[in-house]
């Protein structure tokens, strides 16, 4: 069975990048998470959503996302801060 690489860099740097992707992945997610905590006290307190919380939720998770598609092969561009900060236009 032949691999074939689907990017420029070495397999060996794609592991560290993968693993450097994956740390700041799951700091996004984190961070994403106690922002979803935030908003569930400030809508059990206010009654209604905090828009800056809502934003900076899905930007967190946005950006957990594009390091996923990283580490899993489904792209080849490094997210931030090798690449550019994308944000999806899907929201």
């Amino acid at each position: 069975m032949e691999h074939k690489e689907t990017s420029n860099d070495p397999l060996w740097a794609r592991l560290l990048f993968m693993l450097g992707y994956w740390l700041l992945g799951s700091i996004a997610f984190s961070i994403a998470g106690l922002l979803g905590l935030a908003q569930l006290i400030v809508l059990w307190v206010r009654g209604g959503r905090h828009g800056g919380l809502q934003a900076s939720g899905n930007l967190f998770a946005d950006y957990a996302y594009e390091c996923l598609e990283y580490i899993i092969f489904a792209k080849d561009d490094k997210p931030f801060p090798l690449g550019s900060f994308s944000k999806r236009s899907d929201r």
